[in-house]
């Protein structure tokens, strides 16, 4: 039997094994997840853990934590789980590209790339999905791409076979900038000058003062001839790349200054003035948080988040996004019929709409929990306390209300917190609310019985 139909039969019935209750991670080396995998007829699942999100891990964990998909997995994977302290990691990051992302790889027994999910959800269909996928690459399999790896492996160094290479492990999210060098150093010297070859090299998104970069910005007029020709996605999906995959290699050789010149890409990228100085902050604030450079870290955060969304004015942004939720649903397709009713029938209708509202209480609501999990300093627990406060005035989620509640119970503000817990609470228990994975009613009681520390931090 297909392993893409095994998948769709599992999910028919709950298991009732402890072995399969979860999926199962093995304690085996990435090699010998490998050999296992090649004799049993299996693919390797590694996970990697977010690095600075431990409510992404928490996520993670809820998702694994599912009985069809820990049956699904564990028939078709060997699992294994990776902190990027992990002796495998290094190996692993250079062979996929890694980098700062964290999610889910599918490979074959061989190691070749399948499928990735990068992100973490507690909804179990969501890794059910990427599964599928993977099996499905896996029965049906790149050959061309074998071929050339292949070729490669066996001494193979002509340009023809280096291009499609590249190309084909760029796609597939796996590391290429050496390899990329390695395919100019043979290019033909007319490639330089070939605005299709160009835009093919930027697509590789190279590294930040890198050889790559170099090259292709070596006649700077007929770069940006290329450049422009390509589509504004395009050209914004390519940055964001440059600037994740340098900002790796910043985080991971520890080096400020290029952290600093990965910043300044950052800041041009978005047209300089405001919006770029805030790219470049935010960028220096990720890379101090990467490195434990608690110091700065908290330095940058005060100086960023005061001057670009303490700022900003809440009635003017939920004035906009009540605007736009208005425009579409005036603009909308009636839908379905739901109940007749006289004269008219009853009908429903969907609509995809993001608050920016929420996009702030998000920011806001990260950036105090973060500073409450770093430092006890009253200094900075009051930035962050006063951070929370506005998260909430954006929006009330059940996560802000949480880390506003620790913040206040933190400063003495005992009454205060427990309100904003158990309104929490109540919101969760009444679903009018997602699911939160911190146990709020715990802390509510530890609250409530003056139980001091309320949680680890």
């Amino acid at each position: 039997m297909k392993k893409s139909f095994r998948l769709v039969l599992f999910a028919s019935f709950v298991c009732t094994t402890a072995i399969n209750a979860q999926v199962q991670f093995s304690k085996l080396g990435f090699k010998e997840a490998l050999e296992k995998a090649k004799a049993t007829n299996k693919m390797v699942m590694f996970a990697i853990e977010a690095l600075n999100c431990d409510q992404c891990n928490t996520v993670a964990g809820q998702g694994f934590s599912n009985t069809l998909l820990g049956r699904s997995v564990n028939e078709n994977c060997i699992s294994l789980l990776y902190k990027r302290t992990d002796k495998d990691f290094p190996m692993l990051d250079s062979l996929y590209g890694i980098g700062s992302n964290f999610g889910i790889w599918f490979v074959d027994a061989d190691g070749t790339y399948l499928h990735k999910y990068n992100g973490s959800s507690s909804y179990y269909i969501t890794y059910m999905e990427h599964l599928e996928k993977a099996i499905k690459k896996q029965e049906n399999p790149d050959t061309l791409f074998k071929h050339l790896q292949t070729a490669y492996n066996g001494g193979d160094r002509s340009f023809e076979t280096l291009y499609q290479l590249v190309a084909k492990r760029n796609e597939a999210g796996q590391n290429i900038d050496l390899l990329a060098e390695e395919m100019l150093n043979l290019a033909p010297k007319d490639s330089a000058a070939s605005i299709r070859f160009l835009q093919y090299v930027a697509a590789l998104s190279p590294l930040v003062g890198s050889k790559t970069e170099r090259y292709i910005r070596s006649n700077n007029q007929l770069f940006n001839e290329a450049w422009y020709q390509l589509s504004l996605q395009k050209r914004i999906t390519i940055n964001n790349q440059i600037i994740s995959k340098s900002r790796a290699k910043a985080i991971k050789e520890k080096n400020e200054l290029y952290a600093e010149q990965v910043a300044y890409f950052s800041s041009a990228t978005n047209g300089g003035g405001i919006a770029g100085r805030k790219s470049h902050d935010r960028s220096m604030i990720e890379f101090y948080k990467a490195v434990q450079d608690t110091s700065k870290f908290l330095l940058a955060s005060v100086k960023y988040y005061n001057e670009f969304l303490m700022s900003i004015n809440v009635d003017s942004i939920l004035r906009v996004d009540s605007i736009r939720r208005n425009e579409l649903i005036a603009n909308s397709i009636p839908g379905k019929v739901i109940r007749q009713s006289n004269p008219y029938p009853v009908m429903q209708t969907s609509i995809q709409f993001a608050p920016a509202s929420q996009n702030y209480t998000n920011e806001l609501n990260n950036a105090a929990w973060t500073i409450y999990r770093y430092t006890h300093d009253p200094y900075y627990t009051a930035q962050a306390l006063s951070w929370s406060k506005r998260a909430l005035e954006f929006f009330e989620s059940p996560a802000a209300m949480d880390t506003h509640a620790k913040l206040l119970y933190r400063t003495g503000n005992k009454k205060e917190a427990i309100e904003w817990l158990e309104k929490a609470a109540t919101l969760i228990r009444e679903k009018k609310a997602p699911p939160f994975p911190a146990n709020i009613e715990q802390t509510l009681q530890k609250m409530k019985q003056d139980t001091v520390p309320i949680d680890e931090y």
